[in-house]
C-alpha cells in the first residue's frame, strides 16, 4: 500500500503556531483547546499532541465544541547551527578565525568571549573550547569547537662542564649539549647549526650553537646555547745570566 503525505491550506495565512527548534531536537506540540473533535493531521493522524523534528508547514483540521470546522497550519523551522574554523590544531600564539554556519539569519549571537559578531578571531595560549549560542524564537541553539594548541617545549638537559667551562682546555673540542624536548605532536625533528639532527651534540669546540625543534604539526621553537672555554695560557720566558 502507498500512503501519500500532503500539506494543505493557504500558505499566506498566519500559521496556528510558528515554532523553532534546534537540529537533532524534537518539538512536542499540543493543539489548543478549540480543537474539540474529529482532529485530523496532514498524514491522517488524529492525535491532539504531535512530535516534529523537521522543518515544514503541517496542516491540521477538526471541529470545535460547537461542531464548527477548523483548519490551520503549524509552521516548524529547524535551525541548523555549526561552529566552523579553518583549522583546529594550532601552534602556540597562532591566530585563527571562528564563524557560525546557520540555516537562519545570523543574529542574536552570543560567544563565550562575550562577542555578538558573526565571527571571532582568537589567539589561544592553550587548548580551549569556544562556543556560540543563537537565539531563534523560543529556542537557543548551541555549538562548540575544541581548539588544540601544540604544547611544544624544551629544556637544556645538560651542558658539559669542566671547572665552569664548556670545554676542558682552550681550543679543545670536547664540549657537548643535550636537549630534552616534548610535544603533543610527535615525532620531533631537531636541527643544529652544525647540521646535527640528534637531540644532542658532542665533541664540539667553544662557540654559539643554534638549534630548531619542529613537531609533526609544523610548530617550531629555536634557541642558541653558548659553550665557553678557559683563556689561553701564556708562556713567559725568563733568561738568567751568570757573569761569575
Amino acid at each position: 500500500d502507498t500512503i501519500s503525505l500532503f500539506l494543505r491550506g493557504d500558505s499566506a495565512r498566519t500559521p496556528l503556531a510558528n515554532e523553532y527548534l534546534c537540529q537533532d531536537d524534537t518539538l512536542t506540540y499540543t493543539l489548543p483547546g478549540s480543537y474539540d473533535q474529529n482532529i485530523q493531521w496532514f498524514d491522517m493522524d488524529t492525535s491532539r499532541t504531535r512530535s516534529f523534528s523537521s522543518s515544514g508547514m503541517y496542516f491540521v483540521q477538526g471541529l470545535d465544541s460547537s461542531g464548527c470546522y477548523l483548519e490551520d497550519t503549524l509552521k516548524v523551522t529547524v535551525n541548523k547551527v555549526a561552529l566552523l574554523s579553518s583549522k583546529t590544531n594550532l601552534c602556540p600564539n597562532e591566530e585563527v578565525t571562528l564563524w557560525l554556519d546557520s540555516s537562519n539569519v545570523l543574529s542574536n549571537l552570543l560567544w563565550n568571549t562575550g562577542s555578538s559578531n558573526d565571527s571571532i578571531t582568537v589567539i589561544p595560549d592553550s587548548s580551549s573550547v569556544y562556543w556560540v549560542n543563537q537565539a531563534i524564537g523560543s529556542s537557543t541553539c548551541y555549538d562548540s569547537l575544541y581548539l588544540n594548541v601544540s604544547e611544544l617545549s624544551y629544556s637544556i638537559d645538560s651542558v658539559y662542564s669542566y671547572n665552569g667551562f664548556g670545554v676542558r682546555c682552550f681550543g679543545a673540542s670536547d664540549g657537548g649539549i643535550v636537549l630534552d624536548a616534548s610535544s603533543s605532536y610527535l615525532p620531533l625533528q631537531i636541527l643544529w647549526s652544525d647540521s646535527t639532527s640528534m637531540d644532542s651534540i658532542h665533541g664540539v669546540e667553544a662557540g654559539n650553537y643554534w638549534f630548531k625543534i619542529t613537531d609533526s604539526l609544523g610548530c617550531s621553537v629555536s634557541d642558541t646555547v653558548s659553550i665557553t672555554e678557559p683563556t689561553q695560557l701564556q708562556s713567559t720566558s725568563i733568561i738568567a745570566s751568570n757573569y761569575n
